[in-house]
């Protein structure tokens, strides 16, 4: 199976619900919620509350996608019925959560042109997904950049 051959609905619909489920009970002091959306099949939202410093957004969608969505970073895991990713996905969701990941954003002019989801290593941190405002094959010269991260 191609990475883009649709799933069973319902199976991943449940692998969703089901992870998201875990989310919150894996930080059950931050208020959270999960719903069925029109826009996408199941989202789960964490407002800015004390102990987060930033909400996260987390949807289920096109069949067999997970995205989050924090700090103007949008990205997203599939297939959701792959284990492997399904694992990353928490793994990243509560470093942002708890504070052991963070997003690294690169401004210009005051706009946020690229966000990087990164993980601790033992030598620093690695990029584990990337969202970009534009074509970053020409980096614009006066850029600055901001580290977003729970405490």
């Amino acid at each position: 199976m191609n990475s883009r051959q649709r799933p069973d609905e319902n199976l991943a619909l449940t692998i969703a619900r089901t992870t998201f489920e875990k989310l919150q009970r894996s930080h059950p002091v931050l208020e959270s919620t999960i719903r069925e959306d029109p826009n996408v099949d199941l989202v789960m939202e964490w407002p800015r509350q004390p102990g987060l410093a930033f909400p996260i957004l987390l949807g289920f969608q096109e069949l067999d996608e997970l995205h989050l969505c924090a700090a103007d970073l949008w990205c997203q895991w599939f297939p959701c019925t792959d284990a492997k990713v399904v694992e990353e996905f928490v793994e990243l969701v509560n470093g942002l959560i708890d504070g052991r990941a963070r997003i690294v954003q690169t401004l210009h002019r005051g706009a946020i042109i690229k966000a990087e989801l990164q993980s601790p290593t033992e030598s620093g941190w690695r990029t584990r997904a990337t969202w970009s405002k534009v074509n970053l094959t020409i980096v614009p010269r006066r850029t600055e950049t901001r580290i977003v991260q729970s405490t």
